[in-house]
């Protein structure tokens, strides 16, 4: 049942993922049959980043977004198959928190008079919630206790939940409003986000036989969530962008076995 419900995040388009998916269950199944084997090793992978990107965007004359990085914490667990003698293949399943923050600043300040003329500010955080599947080949030049390796692969991700924080302010009278929404993922338009297939590399270091250190940049698109429903009608709905995805994230990495 619960490889059922798997399969339904991706379309019959998605090809190559639901080939990755089934891959994934068998390299799990097999890592429990052979964990006592000296090639496979298990770990315990918390986490903790910086989501988002520094941008800032001019909408036009009068509106810009200015991004900036948030954080993200997680966890999961890892499995490890050596492969070679420099080649590691990983497998992990992981957990993950993140938020980036956006202001959006209109400046009405247009007349040669400007003392009335406001200019409004929203604070947006924008947090999220995830799963996600990395599948990385790690390279290590080295064969002693201390190193070094480079680690690169692709990362399926599944949105589980998304809410926005925000608080608007005018510079005449102060804060002017301010809650949170969820981010609606029922909106057909929205539907698609929830799903993602992303790419992360970076580098980590072997101190111990139990003790790994890593530092990975996880390359995600911009998600653009549709304000509402238009129905069947040709409306341009308005969108709401995030960067929350991609990001820094450091991790030490403990084994298990």
């Amino acid at each position: 049942m619960k490889t059922v419900v798997i399969f339904k995040w991706f379309n019959k388009k998605e090809t190559a993922m639901l080939k990755y998916l089934i891959f994934l269950l068998i390299f799990f199944k097999t890592g429990c049959v052979s964990a006592q084997s000296s090639k496979w090793t298990f770990r315990l992978k918390p986490g903790y980043g910086w989501a988002g990107t520094e941008k800032t965007i001019i909408l036009d004359r009068e509106t810009k977004d200015e991004f900036s990085r948030g954080f993200k914490i997680g966890s999961g667990v890892r499995a490890g198959l050596r492969l070679s003698r420099f080649l590691t293949l990983a497998m992990d399943a992981e957990w993950q928190f993140s938020q980036d923050l956006r202001i959006r600043t209109f400046d009405a300040r247009n007349s040669a008079d400007t003392s009335n003329d406001p200019v409004y500010t929203t604070f947006y955080r924008n947090n999220f919630k995830r799963i996600q599947l990395p599948l990385t080949l790690q390279y290590s030049p080295f064969d002693k206790s201390f190193k070094p390796y480079i680690t690169a692969g692709i990362m399926p991700s599944f949105i589980t939940s998304g809410r926005i924080r925000y608080t608007a302010k005018s510079s005449l009278i102060g804060e002017i409003d301010s809650g949170n929404t969820p981010a609606d993922f029922t909106i057909p338009a929205n539907e698609k986000l929830r799903k993602n297939f992303s790419y992360i590399a970076g580098v980590g270091l072997n101190l111990k036989k139990r003790v790994s250190f890593e530092l990975v940049y996880q390359f995600a698109k911009p998600i653009n969530l549709a304000a509402f429903d238009p129905g069947s009608s040709a409306i341009n709905v308005p969108v709401y962008t995030t960067r929350a995805n991609e990001g820094w994230v450091f991790y030490v990495l403990i084994r298990l076995l």
